[in-house]
C-alpha cells in the first residue's frame, strides 16, 4: 500500500522477499538413508509394541481377577488392594 511522505509525495513501500526455509535434516543422513542403531522397520516396532501391550494387559487381568485372593492371603486393606490393581494400569 502506498504511503505518504512529509513532502506529500506517494511512494511504494519496499517489498520484502519471503525467506524460504528448507528442511536440511535429510542432508545429514548417511548414504544408506538410515541412522545407525535405528529400528530396521516401522513394522518391527509395531509388532514389539503390540506384544508388550498384550503381555502387560494379560498381567493386569490376572492381578485384577486375583485381587480378592491376594486380599485374603496377605490381609490387605482396601487401599492396598486398590494400589495392587492400579499399579499395572499405570505401567501400561
Amino acid at each position: 500500500m502506498p504511503r505518504r511522505t512529509a513532502k506529500n509525495r506517494w511512494y511504494a513501500a519496499p517489498v520484502r522477499t519471503p525467506v524460504v526455509m528448507r528442511d536440511k535434516s535429510f542432508e545429514k543422513l548417511p548414504p544408506g538413508g538410515q541412522v545407525a542403531g535405528a529400528a530396521s522397520s516401522p513394522t518391527r516396532a509395531l509388532i514389539l509394541a503390540t506384544i508388550s501391550f498384550a503381555i502387560s494387559f494379560a498381567a493386569w487381568g490376572l492381578v485384577g481377577g486375583l485381587a480378592s485372593v491376594f486380599t485374603g492371603l496377605y490381609s490387605l486393606t482396601a487401599s492396598e488392594t486398590a494400589l495392587l490393581v492400579s499399579v499395572p494400569v499405570r505401567l501400561l
